[in-house]
């Protein structure tokens, strides 16, 4: 059950620790980790984190300059092969791609490639990596294929540097966030994706995963509800719309339009969290009955209102998931 235990000693705190407060890793030149959601896409290789918003412009724009929050991405001699812009400032491209609208197959290489070049040494030509990468769900670990083998990316008109996956492990989506908070008792994660949500458990005592599974159903769903409940004038919104207004937390549609809807988020989004939290009972029961911590992870972690809920439920919140996610995956 994801509920409180009644043992205080068993009671998950209220709030887990950030990701500067994990034991040191150990860098290992070869090892990345990897991660691309809906919201960013994310690295991590033992030493620096990097994240890169998860908008791609299919072209890149005439005007303007790439920079570290904006990519301008060239990749040649690839299966990926092809031109992109992709992070933040986006907007006026003519045409935008978000992975939250399922294009997350599309895109998770060609992403990856990116942020490879960008996080690779000055003075190598030559950028050899071992890939652990998040997926949501066992079909995505398929999709990754093609990242093994050699490309060459140019990033922001930079220098070319040849990217070599020598291989790339699939890990389960809340998996790595389990692994890096988990200390002497075993830990479910709750991961809550855009399309999907994600339930692992692990046991530190064994080093061994209990069981992964993803479920339908994520943080879209909450802003679709949204944006039929704020289409008081015909029109209705997009879920991208609602999107970049709950996170600019000001609840206004595309961030700053002056078009409120907080009454319909304040609305929606209790019962949204409550059902989803309900639904990782049902099915992944088996999980957590035997995990003492329970925790909530993953992007949706990061929607205001998630600390009072799980405060009610009993269930730990996770802070800084993404990096708490890239830095536990490191270590599988």
């Amino acid at each position: 059950m994801l509920t409180a235990t009644s043992d205080p000693q068993l009671s998950p705190p209220s709030v887990l620790p950030k990701a500067a407060d994990t034991a040191p890793i150990g860098a290992d030149a070869n090892k990345v980790a990897i991660a691309v959601g809906a919201g960013f896409a994310k690295v991590f290789d033992g030493g620096q984190f990097y994240r890169l918003r998860s908008l791609v412009a299919p072209q890149i724009p005439l005007t303007g300059a790439g920079s570290a929050t904006q990519l301008r991405v060239k990749i040649t001699n690839s299966p990926y092969a092809g031109e992109f812009a992709a992070g933040e400032n986006l907007e006026s491209a003519t045409t935008l791609e978000s992975l939250a609208h399922g294009l997350k197959p599309k895109w998770y290489g060609p992403l990856a490639l990116a942020m490879l070049a960008q996080i690779a040494p000055d003075d190598v030509e030559l950028f050899t990596v071992t890939l652990t990468a998040s997926v949501p769900t066992p079909q995505m670990a398929g999709e990754l294929k093609p990242l093994v083998g050699l490309h060459d990316v140019a990033v922001n008109a930079g220098r070319r540097i040849t990217i070599n996956v020598t291989g790339v492990k699939p890990v389960p989506e809340s998996l790595g966030t389990a692994v890096a908070i988990a200390t002497d008792r075993p830990v479910a994660v709750l991961d809550l994706g855009y399309q999907n949500s994600t339930i692992s458990g692990f046991d530190p005592s064994s080093r061994a995963m209990i069981d992964s599974l993803s479920l339908n159903g994520g943080v879209a769903e909450l802003f679709e509800s949204i944006a039929t409940l704020a289409n008081t004038t015909g029109t209705r919104p997009s879920p991208e719309a609602i999107r970049l207004g709950v996170e600019a937390r000001t609840f206004e549609l595309w961030g700053h339009s002056g078009d409120s809807f907080r009454d319909a988020y304040l609305q929606c989004f209790e019962p949204w969290l409550k059902g989803r939290i309900h639904a990782a009972k049902v099915e992944g029961a088996h999980i957590f009955q035997k995990c003492p911590v329970k925790v909530i992870a993953g992007g949706g972690a990061l929607l205001p209102g998630v600390a009072s809920v799980a405060h009610q439920l009993g269930v730990a919140l996770c802070q800084e998931p993404q990096e708490m996610e890239l830095k536990g995956i490191y270590r599988l």
